[in-house]
């Protein structure tokens, strides 16, 4: 009797021995979660693109001049644009005659970590803006009929020449250490109407806006 009552001792004394085992590696396996999260900020050191007078290095800020036609008179001035980050201002030409236009080349360049890619173009002005280069010189009605010849583009890599101005960009990027080619340019219609005096045409700035992530 002794016996069997020490065997049922042992037989109860195992299964709340595994019953504590159980829940002893129930109690250990549900701690054994690892929760994580990691938020990457891209900063001024790991994403970066800016107009650049190079398409393999990084110029920094910069001017840039302005090719003239050699295909049509090039007896007109044109004055050096300003590369300020992914910004180009200060575009003024000066044309005399129907035909003429100026192309202002230069590069993008993503000097960070990321691959940028271009979500959008802006330019601030939806049309130049034209006046009379001397004081009293070239006749104001004749002017805004010049000045509704005037165009400008903004051409970027291998994407369309942009006209508009608010332009969203899809699936178009630049890898990190690398550039690409970007041209500007301004041209007076051949068949524009003409002013009786030489006329300065003012460009409000075009800004392209990169990002680590597309559209």
């Amino acid at each position: 009797m002794e016996n069997r009552g020490t065997k049922i001792v042992t037989a109860i004394a195992l299964v709340v021995a595994i019953i504590g085992l159980g829940i002893g590696f129930a109690a250990f396996s549900s701690t054994l979660t690892i929760s994580s999260s990691a938020t990457v900020t891209p900063s001024a050191s790991t994403f970066k693109v800016v107009f650049s007078t190079s398409s393999t290095s990084e110029s920094g800020n910069a001017t840039i001049a302005g090719v003239k036609s050699l295909s049509t008179d090039a007896n007109f001035t044109a004055s050096s644009a300003s590369l300020t980050n992914t910004t180009i201002s200060g575009i003024s030409v000066n044309f005399t005659e129907p035909g003429q236009n100026v192309k202002y080349s230069f590069y993008a360049h993503n000097a960070g970590e990321y691959i940028a890619y271009l979500n959008t173009v802006v330019f601030a002005q939806a049309a130049p803006s034209c006046e009379a280069t001397t004081p009293g010189g070239a006749t104001a009605g004749l002017v805004s009929a010049m000045c509704e010849g005037i165009t400008y583009s903004i051409k970027i890599g291998n994407l369309d020449a942009m006209t508009e101005t608010d332009n969203d960009v899809d699936g178009h990027s630049i890898a990190k250490d690398s550039g690409e080619l970007i041209e500007v340019v301004v041209s007076y219609g051949d068949n524009a109407a003409r002013a009786d005096g030489p006329v300065t045409v003012t460009l409000g700035s075009i800004t392209l806006h990169y990002d680590s992530l597309d559209n």
